[in-house]
């Protein structure tokens, strides 16, 4: 991986997370720690527990895919709130994602996301989200509004 050695620049926990960066209610808190390593870099850390996985799939509990997504949204979301200094992160659009492999209870999913074109409000960038050694999804496009 490209950010294998980097350092972290700022460690966000949860509740900064959430408190700090993004509006949303305990049931969407999936983020359980963010490495600023750059202001084009971060690397997001979920824990995955049965709660995220509820009713996916009874007796055969798997991380929603969309959920992932989601996970990558927000991490882009809080790099660029943390790079642009702006307010909160809006409207997102996700393109071309891919998943690989299965996300499941007990799986730590590492999301590094890179932030490529900054045309204020508007960012994008991409990702690729591992367990372990393995990548899992990778998002070829992210796309966010900053209001």
């Amino acid at each position: 991986m490209a950010y294998k050695g980097k350092n972290v620049r700022e460690l966000l926990s949860k509740a900064d997370i959430y408190s700090k960066y993004l509006p949303h209610g305990p049931q969407w808190q999936y983020l359980d720690e963010i490495r600023v390593l750059s202001d084009t870099e971060a690397i997001a850390i979920v824990n995955i527990t049965n709660e995220h996985c509820l009713g996916h799939f009874p007796g055969n509990p798997v991380f929603p895919g969309v959920l992932q997504a989601e996970c990558f949204g927000q991490t882009l979301g809080v790099l660029a709130q943390v790079a642009q200094g702006k307010l909160r992160a809006g409207f997102y659009r996700e393109a071309d994602v891919v998943f690989r492999g299965l996300v499941v209870p007990g799986d730590q999913l590492e999301l590094y996301v890179t932030m490529d074109v900054v045309r204020l409000p508007l960012v994008k960038g991409k990702g690729q989200a591992t367990v372990g050694s393995t990548t899992v999804s990778v998002a070829r496009t992210i796309s966010l509004a900053l209001g």
